[in-house]
């Protein structure tokens, strides 16, 4: 799919009059899965809006989740649940043409089942389908859509709205602006020297930096050993990728509590009925921990298994997270690599594989911590701790991979955007991570409810909002809220 790429000019209006009859202007900053839906749900609505859609990178709709992926990546979900609208949605596009057609353009021989964890390349293809279907409504209905191709460096307020910026210092007006920049760049580990990050064997994101690995993959021979920094789905990733590079040497990934996540059980789960319901949970870190751990026994017990109570706990999950207070979360944020080890599975293909690497000694997962990271000749000098030891060790890797995850300080990025918008005191770091938009008065210096933001960026508001159930009901929702603000700053002006 070929999208256009449009001007950013914004006219002066000729008059007072035709300010007043304007359309609702509204910016959405990213053109991932997040910022499509939220596009497509505006279109859906039938309103009157004129929007601007902002995306640096060249690939529009899949995002770098979907986009930057290889063959070889999988969902971690079956296709049955994976759909933007609803569940079903993405398998009702794999058994039209155009899914027909995208699965050919991969190389499938035939299109996924319910039950399939399909590649993760399909699924930009569906994504891309349902920007470029959005866009032909717009067009049809006669609302004006601009997918400016360029980074946002700046926003800031205007008596009537807000003044959006890229680099380039090209500016538009706004009523409301979307963030939905995804995730942000993964956290920099602290015992990186300044040297060891800036060499060209150094893959600080392995998505945003696919050409460093690649290059530095092709550098491997057998004899050499790769250090894959964390042990989640990301180090998952990176470690079929090298297999898929042909690389056959030592692959070593190390996190401190050294788990990889748990895999995801073959075919369909029994339904668990919670025996303790979610209301009567104290709202605490402790206490929410030992109700599913609970749950997770008695399932077991009954022969149901602990997958079908994260199943039966999700739709629940957002609602026991907001009645922690700050002090809770950041309890629960300590034990979160233990719920995410159980929530966040891998596909069944990929524990096969990792599985086998382990069994011939080609993968090593270790629970350890990392004093130092050296930049050496041909590689690095990592000094680390085992869990549990006081003895140092040291491991010699051509290659070192940070699959860390995504910073959760927005105050630590190195964005133009965030520390400008966090200057201007626009939005703040939330206690536990992620941002939080201001909603006081313009007259105080703050956006008056102008800003939105979804996905990654609400992780210390909602923990659950990185997987598609949860993110096409919160596009839904913003979509929603964005409507109603954008009419409603329109209307107060009129009067």
């Amino acid at each position: 799919m070929t999208i256009e790429t449009e001007r950013l000019v914004h006219s002066p209006p000729a008059c007072a009059s035709c300010e007043a009859q304007r359309s609702p202007r509204i910016a959405i900053i990213g053109a991932g899965f997040s910022g499509t839906l939220v596009l497509a749900h505006l279109i859906a609505s039938g309103g009157a809006f004129e929007i601007d859609v902002f995306e640096a990178r060249e690939d529009c709709g899949s995002g770098i989740a979907y986009g930057a992926c290889d063959a070889h990546h999988l969902l971690n979900m079956q296709v049955a649940r994976m759909g933007a609208f609803d569940a079903d949605d993405f398998l009702r596009w794999l058994q039209s043409d155009g899914g027909a057609r995208a699965g050919a353009q991969i190389g499938l021989k035939r299109a996924p089942a319910a039950t399939d964890y399909a590649p993760r390349a399909l699924y930009g293809l569906y994504l891309k389908d349902i920007l470029a279907d959005a866009l032909d409504k717009a067009r049809r209905r006669g609302i004006r859509v601009r997918v400016v191709r360029a980074a946002v460096s700046d926003m800031f307020l205007r008596k009537d709205g807000m003044m959006v910026v890229v680099a380039d210092g090209r500016r538009s007006e706004a009523d409301a602006v979307v963030l939905a920049t995804g995730n942000l760049r993964p956290r920099t580990p602290e015992a990186l020297s300044r040297s060891a990050g800036r060499s060209p064997r150094y893959v600080g994101d392995l998505w945003s930096g696919g050409q460093t690995f690649r290059n530095g993959a092709r550098r491997l021979s057998k004899a050499d050993t790769v250090l894959v920094l964390g042990t989640g789905l990301t180090a998952v990733d990176a470690i079929l990728s090298l297999r898929a590079q042909g690389f056959d040497g030592k692959i070593v990934a190390m996190s401190r509590h050294g788990r990889l996540p748990l895999a995801h059980g073959a075919g369909a789960r029994l339904p668990w009925t919670l025996t303790v319901r979610p209301d009567d949970v104290p709202p605490t870190a402790r206490a929410l921990l030992a109700w599913l751990r609970r749950e997770a026994k008695y399932a077991e017990a009954e022969g149901v298994g602990w997958r079908s109570v994260f199943d039966a706990v999700r739709p629940f999950t957002q609602r026991l997270w907001q009645a922690l207070d700050t002090r809770e979360r950041r309890k629960a944020l300590r034990r979160l690599s233990l719920w995410n080890i159980h929530r966040h599975r891998m596909p069944p293909a990929a524990a096969v594989v990792l599985g086998a690497l382990r069994e011939i000694g080609q993968l090593e997962i270790l629970a350890a911590r990392c004093s130092s990271i050296e930049r050496r000749l041909g590689g690095f000098a990592v000094r680390f701790r085992r869990k549990g030891s006081q003895t140092h060790e040291m491991l010699r890797p051509a290659l070192v991979i940070n699959c860390m995850g995504p910073e959760c300080e927005v105050a630590q990025i190195d964005h133009a955007l965030f520390r400008n918008l966090l200057r201007r005191r626009l939005i703040e770091s939330a206690p536990a991570g992620g941002i939080v938009a201001r909603d006081k008065s313009a007259a105080e210096g703050r956006n008056d409810g102008r800003i939105f933001a979804i996905g990654p960026l609400l992780v210390g508001e909602l923990l659950e909002t990185t997987a598609v159930p949860e993110l096409r009901e919160l596009a839904k929702h913003v979509a929603g809220l964005v409507g109603e603000r954008v009419r409603a700053t329109l209307s107060a002006h009129h009067r």
